[in-house]
């Protein structure tokens, strides 16, 4: 007997509360292949490329997080662009194993969908600092994220301390490789 697309939906859900992440795909598939809209082939591809990723199976949750760029562009709704920032970040994430440079392309393209997310330049600037060691580009990177960032945060506030603790390690950064750069430690 061939299940309905919303119990496709409810049975996969029953398996990730589970925790049995074959089961759960394995039914998300399944349901892929009833679903009738683009918004429903959109949000299963992402949910499948992060169910993959979890599951530690990189090539399945980048085959899936692609087709749902495809999707999205298919789709084109502005209230969409900040899911589509999401992908690319996933992506990204999933490229800093195989992959530096696509990586970077895929936070440059998360940040492009959602300028808001400054967030994007600090993992930017991460990557060409610690992966990299490319100190010019790690420097932009993470002199944008400040800048970014409103003059004035509140300590007490849960976003905005950890906002602080991230403009702190981002200076942190900044004089570390300045003092590399004059020491003359290192430059790529």
């Amino acid at each position: 007997m061939e299940h309905s697309f919303e119990e496709q939906i409810n049975i996969a859900s029953l398996f990730l509360q589970e925790n049995n992440l074959e089961q759960s795909i394995q039914n998300y598939e399944y349901a892929l292949k009833s679903a009738s809209t683009i918004k429903q082939k959109m949000d299963l591809y992402i949910l499948l490329g992060r169910l993959y990723q979890k599951n530690n199976e990189s090539s399945k949750a980048i085959d899936n997080l692609k087709k749902a760029i495809k999707t999205y562009d298919d789709f084109l709704e502005k209230d969409t662009l900040i899911d589509k920032a999401s992908i690319f970040n996933n992506l990204a994430t999933l490229y800093l194993v195989a992959n530096i440079d696509l990586a970077i392309d895929n936070y440059k393209l998360a940040l492009k969908y959602n300028p808001k997310s400054i967030e994007y330049y600090l993992h930017i600037a991460s990557v060409y600092d610690q992966e990299l060691k490319k100190n010019k580009a790690a420097l932009e990177y993470y002199k944008k994220f400040i800048s970014s960032l409103p003059e004035k945060l509140d300590s007490k506030k849960g976003k905005e301390r950890y906002a602080i603790n991230l403009k702190k390690y981002a200076l942190r950064r900044i004089t570390s490789i300045k003092e590399e750069e004059f020491f003359g430690v290192s430059e790529k």
